[in-house]
């Protein structure tokens, strides 16, 4: 009846507010974790269809990752890395979000993964997979004048060899197989066959 139907629109609402707290952002306010591990977590709810069936949709969520750009004079410092489960790749320093500015952690990836630290850090860009079942984002930040302080304290599960390339050795890494940042290489790219483009990064990175 209409009273019954009211009692339970009042409790569906209160319920909602509870816990749109705890929903992530870009999901409805009605989907629940199915999954929770250490890095990715798995949320499902049901959507209504065009023709009035229901459909069960899902998402994964993985924890954010931080990764900077580290200038050392003219050269930019990457990684030849390799891990037990990863195998031998090329990368910037950088790991998972912990802290609640992603700018702490690309600082204490930097030092740990290398032994430098800068006092100038800016902001580059933060990128998610556009129009995907993953909710993630990447945050970059371009690290200047960076110096070695301390000795890398790299995790077990990591061999870090650090390289120091010039600008056009790093735009080649787009064409890199084992280059980690697959979200870089547009802009790599653009940077290798559009003047403006080319400036542009020069002058984030050195200017």
């Amino acid at each position: 009846n209409r009273r019954a139907r009211t009692t339970l629109a009042r409790y569906l609402i209160i319920y909602f507010l509870a816990h749109m707290s705890e929903i992530p952002e870009g999901l409805p306010p009605h989907a629940q974790r199915a999954f929770k591990g250490e890095i990715w977590e798995i949320w499902q709810w049901e959507q209504v269809q065009f023709d009035g069936s229901i459909k069960t949709y899902e998402r994964a969520i993985r924890t954010d990752s931080v990764t900077a750009i580290p200038l050392v004079g003219d050269r930019i410092l990457i990684q030849h890395q390799e891990q037990p489960f990863r195998g031998s790749f090329i990368s910037l320093p950088g790991g998972f979000r912990e802290a609640d500015d992603p700018l702490d952690d690309a600082k204490r990836e930097l030092l740990e993964e290398s032994g430098y630290a800068s006092e100038r850090w800016v902001h580059y860009l933060s990128w998610s997979p556009p129009a995907s079942k993953l909710i993630w984002k990447n945050h970059f930040y371009i690290a200047h004048d960076c110096k070695k302080i301390q000795e890398m304290i790299p995790d077990p599960g990591e061999k870090i060899t650090l390289v120091f390339i010039d600008f056009d050795t790093f735009l080649l890494m787009a064409d890199n197989p084992t280059w980690r940042h697959r979200d870089l290489v547009p802009t790599l790219l653009r940077a290798r066959y559009e003047p403006d483009k080319r400036r542009a990064l020069e002058e984030a990175l050195f200017g």
